[in-house]
């Protein structure tokens, strides 16, 4: 299994003023493209996905929408909220991540609570 472990995205990050998502979104396309090109079966962000918790929907949408490309790659994802992220918000956006391919966890979970993620979405052979 080839992982592709990722972190401290913060998307939504204003820096002087300037609002980094766009770059931040180039730098994803990128990443989609070595997901492609390596073969990659898991991609895990472990924390900071989002810059603070009360991102913008460009944000948002930027996840949701590298999400669904991964999807499309037959890549699930495995993201865990990090000190920066919206911890309620991510939880109450899981669904919706969920139907991108993407298993979103906020908060960390035992077994018993749930915490075991399965993948749904696989690659093609």
């Amino acid at each position: 299994m080839r992982l592709l472990h990722t972190a401290d995205w913060h998307l939504g990050k204003v820096l002087k003023g300037v609002d980094r998502t766009s770059e931040i979104g180039e730098a994803l396309k990128t990443l989609l493209e070595m997901v492609a090109k390596e073969g990659v079966d898991l991609v895990v962000v472990s924390g900071d996905l989002f810059d603070r918790p009360q991102v913008s929907a460009e944000a948002e949408a930027m996840a949701v929408e590298f999400f669904l490309r991964l999807r499309e790659l037959g890549v699930p994802a495995l993201v865990i909220a990090g000190n920066h992220d919206p911890k309620e918000r991510l939880e109450a956006l899981a669904p919706l991540f969920a139907l991108a391919g993407a298993a979103v966890r906020g908060r960390p979970l035992f077994r018993e609570e749930g915490g075991v993620v399965e993948g749904t979405a696989r690659r093609s052979p």
